[in-house]
């Protein structure tokens, strides 16, 4: 495995970590405990109070991490039993080997490749305590959209009269008396076996979203620290509105752009990555969908993006590029920096997180900083017993 490391005098070094045994599958594993809610050993006991699924976490001889039955004895597996140990075994792995190369700088700008953009590696553990802990992170694609954040950076702080911010969320996904019995549950990614079925694909998923109570919360709050905030919810919330709004130039007005909604990604169709607005008043031109391909044709000029998005489902095959793919989409039409989540989130708990997020970048603080504090928050202080991962490390900025 081949890393490569530029510090700000442009010293650009190449290191080699060597074969991983196992890695995409001990990062898999480690993102479905990062996102569970319950502590690895009360997954593997909780079956016995509640109807979930005991899982049962091992250590086999070559590295990797696993979940499910024991393993055969030629393994030699041991049980695992805090999600700390895969945390520390990950740091070791993967940043260990660049400490003379990493502690000196305050903020790591990463850009992870296949199964490692799926996991925030502020949650791995360094010398005792999580990177968040001392570090400032966000993501990149690559070093050239790196390149191209800067140069866009320096170009909107020309920008003259913009405002601040426009929200869009809580979008009706069902009647209020209706709500779907699977809505509750992860959703897979299609296997598509072209994308002219992509339409078909997205509309089969209409009866798997739940209405966001939490959304509605969220955007009160966000009219409270911003009273001249522009608010679309229920049924404005539809992408004939955005599609209006698109057209009117009116997009290009903000700084910041909030969508509280679902949150649809496809590892093996990046194209197909959504966001999921009103789902009772489409057409075949409007499907309540926005994809990544579709958001190309939009025009925006926004420092920053919040897909405050719940219930993001992330199918089988654990590749990058289903996560990067909005983010880029969002750049190509004109978005600088873009804050998603790499997993299903809390719905009452993102509220929390997003009102206390943009309070921070009300008082002054760079995005950065602001998700930093907001996370350190979330980790130290135990915000109403949020300090699981589950709760705020699903939070990655792509961008600067």
């Amino acid at each position: 495995m081949l890393v490569f490391t530029l510090n700000a005098s442009g010293d650009l070094q190449a290191h080699d970590l060597g074969k991983i045994a196992g890695l995409e599958q001990t990062l898999e594993t480690y993102r479905e405990l990062l996102a569970a809610k319950y502590s690895v050993m009360q997954l593997r006991s909780i079956c016995n109070f509640a109807d979930i699924e005991c899982k049962t976490v091992w250590q086999i001889a070559d590295g990797r991490f696993i979940i499910g039955d024991k393993p055969s004895r030629d393994k030699k597996p041991n049980k695992v039993n805090n999600l700390n140990e895969i945390s520390r075994y990950l740091a070791q792995k993967l940043l260990a080997p660049l400490k003379d190369r990493l502690p000196n700088y305050q903020r790591w700008i990463i850009s992870p490749d296949g199964a490692l953009a799926l996991i925030p590696f502020e949650t791995l553990i360094l010398d005792k305590q999580p990177i968040i802990a001392k570090h400032e992170i966000s993501y990149v694609q690559s070093l050239s959209a790196l390149a191209l954040l800067k140069q866009r950076e320096q170009d909107y702080q020309n920008l003259k009269a913009r405002k601040t911010l426009l929200a869009m969320g809580a979008p009706r996904y069902h009647p209020p008396e209706q709500p779907p019995k699977d809505c509750d549950k992860a959703i897979r990614a299609p296997n598509l076996e072209t994308f002219k079925d992509y339409q078909r694909a997205l509309t089969d998923l209409n009866d798997k979203w739940c209405n966001l109570s939490g959304a509605k919360q969220e955007l009160a709050a966000l009219k409270q620290q911003f009273p001249d905030a522009s608010l679309y919810q229920g049924a404005e919330a539809s992408e004939a509105k955005l599609q209006n709004l698109n057209q009117a130039k009116v997009l290009t007005d903000y700084q910041y752009l909030v969508f509280a909604t679902h949150g649809y990604l496809s590892p093996q169709t990046p194209a197909l990555s959504a966001l999921v607005l009103d789902l009772l008043d489409t057409t075949d031109k409007t499907d309540g969908y926005i994809t990544a391909g579709e958001w190309l044709g939009y025009d925006l000029k926004s420092d920053l993006m919040v897909l405050s998005a719940c219930q993001t489902g992330v199918g089988e095959v654990m590749r990058g590029e289903g996560v990067m793919g909005l983010p880029y989409a969002f750049y190509v039409a004109g978005n600088k920096n873009t804050l998603m989540t790499l997993w299903n989130v809390a719905d009452d708990s993102t509220a929390e997180f997003m009102s206390r997020f943009f309070k921070k970048l009300k008082n002054g603080k760079n995005h950065i900083e602001a998700l930093t504090e907001t996370k350190r928050e979330f980790l130290l202080l135990q915000i109403k017993n949020s300090r699981l991962p589950v709760y705020w490390a699903a939070f990655v900025l792509y961008g600067i």
